[in-house]
C-alpha cells in the first residue's frame, strides 16, 4: 500500500542517491581514463538499493524501486535545484564581500 510516509522515504532516498551519484561523477573526473556511460546507468539502481537498505524500510525492494524511479525522473531537477541554491549563496556572499 502506498502512503505518504513511503513517498517521503522515496523522495529523501532519491535526493541521497542523486547526491551520491553526483559526488562519484566528480570523483571520477580525476581518473586518468574516462568512465563509460553504462557505469553511470548501473550506478543509479545499485545506489537506490543501498539507500533503501540503509533507510531500513519494511519493504526493501518496494522502497528501492520507488527511490530509483523518483531519482531517475527527478535527477536533473534535483541537480539543477541544488546548483541554483549554491549559485544564489555564492552571489550573496560575493555581494557581501564586494559591498555591491
Amino acid at each position: 500500500m502506498l502512503d505518504f510516509s513511503s513517498f517521503t522515504t522515496w523522495m529523501a532516498g532519491a535526493v541521497i542517491v542523486v547526491g551520491i551519484c553526483q559526488w562519484l561523477k566528480k570523483l571520477a573526473q580525476n581518473l586518468p581514463k574516462k568512465v563509460p556511460s553504462w557505469v553511470w546507468s548501473l550506478l543509479l539502481p545499485v545506489v537506490s538499493f543501498g539507500a533503501a537498505y540503509s533507510l531500513k524500510g519494511t519493504a526493501l525492494c518496494w522502497d528501492a524501486l520507488g527511490i530509483w524511479a523518483i531519482a531517475q525522473m527527478g535527477y536533473d531537477l534535483i541537480v539543477r535545484a541544488v546548483q541554483k541554491k549554491i549559485d544564489k549563496d555564492i552571489a550573496i556572499t560575493d555581494s557581501m564581500v564586494t559591498g555591491k
